[in-house]
């Protein structure tokens, strides 16, 4: 026998599911035609109420038993189907989620339930989204759409549209998705469902990310979470919780987008929320890379792999593929992490998710550099650069053109580094990204330098180092510290002012040292030891 403890989350979850029996009238009538046993529907009822209203993992496990039971004892209540689909789906397993799904929508459709049927069909939108299955998921989410427009069912209508948008936004197809927006805000409204509400408003801000728009997304993420806050609805507090966090991330503030990283990765434990505990993994480990802890970021960063990869959910791996790939390389380990960068440029190549594959493509290029091959750096990120205005990704060409602005660097053209690293601003100035700016301009300040405009260069430098300092980013400062170092032990007219660029790449050392960054310490020592 089980013995449970009286106030522990198993009894408890055991207790809220049969207080619902009060509010079930007996005897229980069959809800839909073809469902005949009455004690079938109230288990569904208890699964509902359990999930619907879950503050642990354990709500989680009990609701899925209820709708597992429901099923056993009646296998024509469609309902209990899409409850076990959507627990699945809540528990990262993606694959039998479709199963126990296509079931469900096989009996809905024999039985004429076209109601369920697009709830099914949404929830098979969902499962495909994670997986990366676009086209799947676009055409069950369309199907959904038309039957609920079919049968006036404005809530399905709202649902299906959300998923969509989903899928949409991962594509970045922006302007299509913010059209679909408006009708879904303005269904909900209507409808006066406020869950559903913050719900869109979540997914809204993160299309205003996707268009460079951080201001209006951070508004709607911090209103959206206060709301849900106020209603308690665990889910979409943990939601809100990763979403205003990275908000933070992308303004700089790093020790505030942490704490709401670990703040939803505690309530996506406690309800199991395999999607929020991988998401916030992944952004606590990328949290730690942008420190310069790279032995924390790993750890962080392999379970993310390792989870985003048990559920099937492509899409997270290569995310978490390419953080993982410049914690490693910032600790030497260049071979393994061109392997994972790799992989995910085969995965974003797979799903079509360009800016993934810039990302990735970038990240490979950043292993070259490391690894002193400034020639394959340049060629690949030549490619890279190709690649995004190809397929129009212009929000990562900053990133590339710093990339092959160093190759440039490290080849001492320094004719070729100016021009990229001029142009990297203005990519940058356009994305709006404070750390392509400032990286662009020492790059374009170290170029002067070595063209013999010592006094525009060298200023641009410090500027950029004192941007570097109150940035955050341990690896961004110790780069922009070490140009600004070799500019003056090699270029300033002064001893006085030669001695001070020792120091300075003095400190950089130590500081390579400490977070253990091989190639840093590299060329480093490397300038330290000549001179021009």
């Amino acid at each position: 026998m089980i013995k449970i403890e009286p106030f522990g989350p198993l009894a408890t979850g055991i207790t809220r599911a049969l207080s619902i029996d009060t509010a079930i009238a007996e005897p229980v009538q069959p809800h839909r035609d073809g469902a005949q046993d009455p004690q079938a529907y109230k288990a569904y009822l208890r699964g509902k109420y359990v999930f619907d209203h879950m503050n642990s993992a354990s709500d989680v496990d009990i609701a899925l038993g209820l709708y597992r039971q429901a099923v056993s004892l009646e296998p024509a209540l469609v309902e209990a189907y899409a409850g076990i689909g959507e627990v699945l789906l809540h528990q990262g397993k993606y694959d039998p989620a479709i199963r126990e799904l296509q079931a469900g929508l096989a009996e809905a459709r024999q039985r004429g339930r076209r109601p369920d049927e697009v709830a099914i069909l949404k929830l098979l939108s969902r499962a495909h989204d994670r997986l990366g299955n676009w086209q799947e998921a676009l055409d069950e989410g369309h199907r959904a759409v038309e039957i609920a427009r079919d049968l006036g069912d404005l809530a399905g209508e709202a649902d299906s549209l959300g998923q969509i948008i989903s899928v949409l936004r991962k594509q970045s197809k922006n302007d299509l998705a913010m059209a679909m927006f408006q009708r879904v805000v303005e269904i909900n409204r209507q409808l006066d469902d406020h869950e559903k509400i913050l719900s869109a408003l979540f997914e809204m801000g993160t299309l205003y990310v996707n268009m460079n728009d951080h201001t209006r997304a951070r508004g709607l993420f911090e209103e959206a979470l206060g709301a849900a806050q106020e209603q308690g609805n665990q889910s979409l507090i943990a939601q809100g919780m990763t979403l205003v966090g990275a908000a933070c991330v992308r303004e700089g503030n790093y020790s505030e987008g942490m704490r709401y990283f670990r703040e939803g990765l505690e309530i996506g434990r406690r309800i199991g929320d395999q999607d929020r505990i991988g998401e916030c993994t992944a952004d606590i480990g990328i949290i730690h890379v942008i420190w310069g802890e790279y032995h924390e970021a790993l750890k962080y960063l392999e379970a993310a792999v390792e989870m985003a990869h048990a559920a099937g959910s492509r899409r997270a791996k290569a995310i978490s593929l390419i953080s993982l790939a410049h914690a490693e390389g910032m600790l030497g380990k260049y071979d393994r992490a061109i392997t994972h960068a790799t992989e995910a440029a085969s995965i974003a190549g797979d799903l079509n998710l360009s800016d993934i594959s810039v990302l990735a493509m970038n990240c490979v290029g950043d292993m070259h550099l490391y690894h002193g091959d400034h020639e394959r750096a340049a060629r690949q990120f030549k490619d890279a650069i190709t690649f995004a205005e190809k397929t129009e990704t212009r929000i990562l060409v900053d990133s590339s053109l710093i990339g092959l602005a160093t190759a440039f660097t490290q080849a001492l053209a320094s004719s070729a580094s100016l021009a990229c690293a001029e142009r990297a601003l203005k990519e940058a100035a356009k994305s709006n990204d404070p750390s392509a700016r400032f990286i662009s301009s020492a790059y374009i300040g170290a170029a002067e330098v070595r063209l013999h405009d010592f006094e525009s260069g060298i200023e641009k430098l410090y500027d950029s180092y004192s941007e570097a300092q109150k940035n955050g980013d341990f690896y961004e400062e110790l780069r922009v510290q070490r140009l600004l170092g070799e500019a003056l032990f090699h270029n300033a007219p002064t001893s006085h002012d030669r001695e001070q660029g020792r120091r300075i790449l003095q400190n950089a050392l130590a500081s390579a040292t400490a977070r253990e960054v091989p190639h840093e310490i590299r060329w480093i020592n490397k300038i330290l030891s000549s001179s021009e």
